[in-house]
């Protein structure tokens, strides 16, 4: 693809996946985006400030 790329430097902890056999694996990105969408302190109803019995 690339002339003067070098696939070879890319670690896993890089943040730019890596396109094997013409697919990209989203996995953990997908995990990640998931769990940030998720409430910090889930509670039982939307106006519940989390002190009720079910909740807190």
């Amino acid at each position: 693809p690339y002339p003067d790329s070098v696939p070879e430097a890319t670690t896993d902890s890089d943040e730019v996946g890596r396109v094997i056999d013409q697919t990209i694996d989203l996995a953990q990105p997908v995990v990640d985006a998931v769990g940030l969408a998720l409430p910090f302190v889930p509670v039982c109803a939307e106006d519940c400030p989390g002190l009720c019995s079910h909740c807190g």
